[in-house]
């Protein structure tokens, strides 16, 4: 029997070794040999072959093949009739186990384009969110972020709190980007009680929680450990350890749970801040209040009201979906670090130690969800690009810059309304901020000091001298602006590589446009339905517009 089993892994071993480096050639050899062997062994067994076909064959992802031969295995103890491919897609097409063999046709594609997320971002704004282009990018890069595995022992995965007004648009523009991923990419919340999220086990692994109010980490519970305290563990360690004493049959006893992330984060709230430990580990976006963007989310609601609103094709939809669901966990490294880290400022403040880890995060993340463009080591780790960086830096780069000057969450909340308006008054600062006027006249003072604002005139100008100043300050036409001002270094300075400068062609091809108002190309929305149309010369025409890989190593 010894001898048996040992024939059988020499030539499963045997087998993979010859496959071709090319998974649509290797297809028939998978399908007629490997997985009649793999019929009888345990899930251990099986996943090492994944990992093995996966290196062999430069597979998209190892959660393509772990479903085609778990799929097949299905069938085949089932005793249904074999399965097909198409046209050398991943995962087998039996109507009953798989999605539309188109739909996986152009997810497959789809992992290849190389402006995927500039695309989400599109997508986003046709399902129904006016304008907000970064806070939908920070959105969506938040809940990839889930993918993420852990470094050292710690995970590395973001958390996002979306602040505003009630009616503002916060929850709009979360629910909608979570339209495009599939049910087992996230878990939502709208209360759970500390006791609820610990009988969860491992439910909430690789997954992007979702609290649809942040009410639940605004109080702590008398008994329990507060959901706040559960979900910051879960995000800093990575897990969340609680035991009790239960009486059982012949006594007490103590009974030991375990809540199993990494997990991301996100939440919504009208308050200023949730519980301070947890507030500090998670990044803060703003809605856009602006008369600008009312008008917008106004002209929207009148189109919807119309009937000449967004109208999205359900199958880019389950697209979508099926693309996120063949995303695997991974580990990552980014061979860039130490350069971008000499290219940062001197002597930087404790909160930049925070922020530049959500750097490190926010490029890994960009990378995960490329893994299907990017490399691996002899460790099965994914190489970040500088193409992650250049998109992680257009999200990020503003935060980080606010972190080296100041690290009070008041200053960052007023510094989003000044970002908001563009430039300000003093007196409607202090209104949008609900302070009185002279606490924000010493705040302007303090922050002018340390380079965050300065004064400027309606068109942002700066004044020219003193005189000029206090005459546009006694006739209330005196307005503060951001200062721009060094900190991450651009993917150009990072680089050196002209392409990466404005105009060069790599710059265009990862500009994201988050100041536009919405989608950047209309003709994007063809692009999945040409494939899942299965038109040959569409295909062709898709594959044109993605660039030789290796000029953007």
């Amino acid at each position: 029997m010894k001898n048996q089993e040992h024939d059988k892994i020499k030539k499963i071993d045997d087998l993979i070794g010859q496959l071709p480096q090319n998974f649509p050639e290797a297809a028939e050899v998978i399908k007629n040999d490997i997985i009649q062997l793999l019929v009888d062994c345990d899930k251990g067994i099986i996943d090492h072959y994944c990992t093995l076909i996966k290196k062999r064959t430069n597979a998209a992802s190892k959660k393509a093949i772990t479903k085609l031969i778990d799929e097949a295995i299905l069938k085949i103890q089932s005793a249904e009739t074999p399965f097909t491919y198409d046209d050398g897609c991943q995962i087998p097409t039996s109507e009953t186990l798989t999605p539309d063999p188109e739909i996986v046709k152009a997810a497959v594609h789809m992992s290849q384009d190389p402006q995927l997320f500039r695309k989400k971002i599109d997508l986003v704004n046709k399902l129904g969110v006016a304008g907000e282009r970064k806070n939908i990018a920070l959105t969506l890069i938040t809940i990839d972020s889930r993918l993420l595995t852990f470094e050292n022992g710690k995970p590395e995965n973001l958390g996002l709190k979306n602040s505003g007004h009630q009616g503002s648009g916060k929850s709009n523009t979360m629910m909608k980007s979570l339209k495009i991923y599939p049910e087992t990419a996230y878990h939502t919340f709208s209360n759970v009680s500390p006791k609820g999220l610990l009988m969860m086990a491992d439910e909430l692994k690789h997954k992007a929680v979702i609290f649809s109010e942040g009410k639940a980490f605004e109080a702590r519970g008398k008994n329990d450990p507060d959901q706040a305290y559960v979900v910051r563990s879960l995000l800093s360690e990575g897990s969340y350890e609680y035991q009790r004493q239960v009486k059982t049959s012949e006594g007490w006893a103590t009974e030991y749970l375990k809540l199993e992330g990494p997990i991301s984060l996100l939440t919504t709230t009208i308050k200023e801040g949730l519980e301070q430990q947890l507030d500090d580990r998670i990044l803060t976006i703003y809605t856009d209040t602006s008369t600008l963007q009312t008008s917008r989310v106004l002209k929207q609601l009148a189109a919807n009201a119309a009937g000449v609103g967004n109208d999205i094709d359900g199958k880019i939809i389950e697209t979508w979906q099926y693309f996120h669901d063949l995303l695997d966990p991974m580990q990552v490294v980014i061979p860039f670090s130490m350069d971008l880290l000499y290219k940062l400022p001197d002597n930087p403040p404790v909160a930049a130690r925070r922020s530049f880890g959500r750097v490190i995060t926010t490029i890994k993340a960009m990378a995960v969800l490329h893994q299907a463009q990017r490399k691996t080591n002899e460790t099965d780790q994914l190489i970040a690009e500088y193409a992650d960086y250049a998109m992680a830096y257009q999200l990020i780069e503003t935060s980080f810059a606010e972190s080296l000057k100041d690290e009070s969450e008041t200053t960052e909340s007023r510094v989003e309304i000044i970002k908001t308006a563009k430039r300000i008054t003093p007196g409607a600062l202090a209104k949008k901020a609900g302070v009185s006027s002279p606490a924000i006249s010493h705040w302007i003072e303090s922050t002018i000091k340390k380079g965050l604002v300065t004064w400027c005139d309606e068109n942002g100008k700066a004044f020219d001298d003193i005189s000029a100043l206090k005459t546009a300050k006694h006739s209330g036409i005196a307005y503060i602006r951001i200062v721009t001002g060094k900190s991450l270094p651009t993917p150009y300075e990072l680089t050196g590589d002209p392409r990466w400068d404005k105009d060069g062609d790599l710059y265009a091809l990862y500009d994201l446009h988050l100041e536009t108002e919405g989608p950047v190309d209309e003709g994007w929305v063809n692009w999945e339905l040409r494939l899942i149309a299965n038109d040959n010369q569409a295909e062709d025409e898709v594959a044109d517009e993605i660039p030789d890989k290796a000029m953007i190593h």
